[in-house]
């Protein structure tokens, strides 16, 4: 659902260690701007046979403003081992920065985008877009959709 690519198989959930070390260095990295803003930000992850995705909102606790979400997307092949699949993972997280770094550095940044963009990042292509997308309610829509479809089956 989330995925760039739209034949996406053998969907794994990122695991939850490189999940919350995701969640540790956004809210570090931006602790000032968490508590002026009233935020806080969520990350959801899948590793796919050929694509890593990474997804970020920062959620305001106002649910009267809506979130900036980044997705940041990465290219697998057969060939990539848990350690390669790190480093993609490292460079994911050094992007969000860089992607965060400029929305919260302007007060009236609107960038936004649902179209996918590609940059290099430590050496990595990476694929991003910036929406406005609350991913916890699309996450939370698509696990009661999963286990409504489980119990019809």
């Amino acid at each position: 659902m989330f995925s760039r690519k739209n034949n996406n198989t053998n969907l794994k959930q990122l695991p939850q260690e490189w999940q919350s070390s995701f969640v540790a260095v956004l809210e570090e990295a931006y602790k000032k701007e968490l508590k002026a803003l009233n935020a806080s930000f969520f990350v959801f992850g899948q590793v796919f046979k050929e694509e890593l995705l990474l997804i970020a909102s920062f959620m305001y606790n106002d649910i009267t403003k809506s979130p900036i979400t980044v997705l940041i997307s990465s290219d697998l092949n057969e060939n990539q081992n848990e350690k390669t699949i790190k480093s993609l993972f490292n460079s994911i997280v050094d992007l969000s920065g860089s992607i965060f770094d400029e929305i919260l550095g302007q007060s009236d940044w609107s960038d936004y985008s649902t179209f996918w963009d590609s940059t290099v990042q430590n050496k990595s292509k990476l694929y991003y877009k910036i929406t406005r997308e609350n991913m916890l309610l699309t996450v939370q829509a698509d696990t009661l959709l999963n286990d409504d479809q489980k119990g019809n089956e």
